[in-house]
């Protein structure tokens, strides 16, 4: 089962684990084209096709086994050894030599950072006001950080040589490494019993999820290049991508208004 650390600031370092997550997952995202044209010299799309293909096989591959894993070991000591291999593999980005090993450094990385999702619903189901303010945080969070993640993209790939400036992410996800190191000492409890839903019930929602998922990734790394294509500079091109997450944010933010 599952367990959640039980210091005061554990869900929030969580929360923030999520976001360094998205983070680093799509900082690059609406760029990869224009990194791979400049750091390797890839000019098909096809090739960042098959890097986030294989990124996301990577992640559906790992992610099951953590879940295993969690059956024998605290959350907070998997997201902790998820966290130091994400630290190393993130350096080991800037010093790729080539495409393919780019492309396997990547896959790494998004199979030790998808140990964050085990605690996705616990984190939401812990909110102090409910389960739907938990949700509705959780996916603030989620779309604060992909805005933050496509200006740091921006800032990447504009520098003349973007692959010396990927340890900045590096350093960002030791900071967190510290975090997480900070928040999870103490007493581990066990948390609550979980709730189940029917697979009749679950189904649609997933296939809805799916397809949002799906959408966004088809536009996403080829925004960009399309905004370019039109005249728009790169950090247009940001702007325009995080329009519509900054959109998704005040969205989840009015409804966590609303009187219930």
């Amino acid at each position: 089962m599952t367990r959640l650390p039980s210091r005061p600031g554990s869900r929030h370092v969580l929360l923030f684990a999520a976001a360094m997550h998205m983070v680093t997952e799509t900082a690059l995202a609406p760029f990869y084209p224009a990194l791979f044209r400049v750091a390797f010299g890839v000019q098909d799309f096809a090739a960042t096709g098959w890097f986030l293909a294989l990124s996301r096989v990577a992640a559906v591959v790992a992610l099951p086994l953590w879940g295993l894993a969690a059956r024998r070991a605290r959350l907070s000591r998997l997201v902790l050894f998820g966290q130091s291999a994400a630290v190393v593999l993130t350096g080991a980005l800037a010093l790729a030599p080539s495409f393919a090993v780019f492309t396997a450094i990547g896959m790494a990385l998004v199979a030790a950072k998808s140990v964050v999702l085990l605690a996705h619903p616990r984190v939401a189901g812990a909110h102090p006001a409910g389960l739907t303010a938990g949700v509705c945080q959780y996916v603030a969070v989620l779309h604060g950080a992909t805005a933050l993640a496509a200006v740091l993209g921006a800032g990447i790939v504009s520098v003349p040589d973007p692959m010396r400036a990927l340890p900045l992410l590096a350093v960002a996800e030791a900071g967190l490494l510290v975090a997480c190191l900070v928040a999870f000492r103490g007493p581990v409890p066990e948390a609550g019993p979980g709730t189940s839903s029917a697979p009749s019930r679950v189904a649609p929602l997933a296939l809805v999820v799916l397809l949002f998922a799906l959408a966004g990734a088809v536009v996403r790394p080829f925004f960009t290049e399309f905004a370019a294509a039109g005249g728009a500079s790169e950090p247009m091109g940001a702007l325009l991508f995080v329009t519509a997450h900054l959109a998704a944010l005040v969205a989840v933010l009015r409804i966590r208004a609303v009187p219930r």
